[in-house]
């Protein structure tokens, strides 16, 4: 299984921005890389159904997520199981009139990528260093108003 962590601050920005920006299906595109397509079924919460159409090391696929984790302004995540195990989670913590951001991305995808594991792990840390920093300025922007 490879885990990929990361912290940071977003300076002018509350912990609801942060919370109802990622757990907008609408904006999946704006700041994932890997997301081509991102479409939410459901009433917004646990047991929301996230379908992204995912583009990553030349291949196209679909995963099914599911919301597992919903603590309005404080905790997101997202779990899904086809075709492979993956997670992806962020906490948001007031620090003054700034949001500390705790996000991370955990995926177990067996042998569903032709390509080497140390291929497959510096690709992911790439993509989600990348991510990270599209995010952060997708936050950027909601500071700027």
């Amino acid at each position: 299984m490879e885990r990929l962590e990361t912290s940071y601050v977003v300076p002018g920005v509350t912990p609801q921005q942060c919370f109802e920006y990622v757990g907008d299906a609408d904006n999946g595109t704006e700041w994932n890389s890997f997301a081509k397509e991102v479409i939410a079924h459901g009433e917004e919460g646990l047991g929301r159904i996230v379908e992204t159409r995912v583009g990553f090391v030349g291949i196209t696929f679909g995963i099914n997520g599911e919301v597992t984790t919903y603590e309005p302004y404080s905790r997101y995540g997202v779990t899904s199981t086809f075709p492979f195990h993956a997670e992806l989670g962020a906490t948001f913590t007031a620090q003054g009139s700034d949001t500390l951001v705790d996000s991370y991305f955990q995926i177990e995808p067996g042998k569903f990528f032709p390509v080497p594991k140390m291929v497959l792990r510096k690709a992911l840390k790439m993509q989600f260093d990348k991510d990270t920093r599209s995010l952060r300025a997708c936050f950027g922007q909601l500071a700027e108003g």
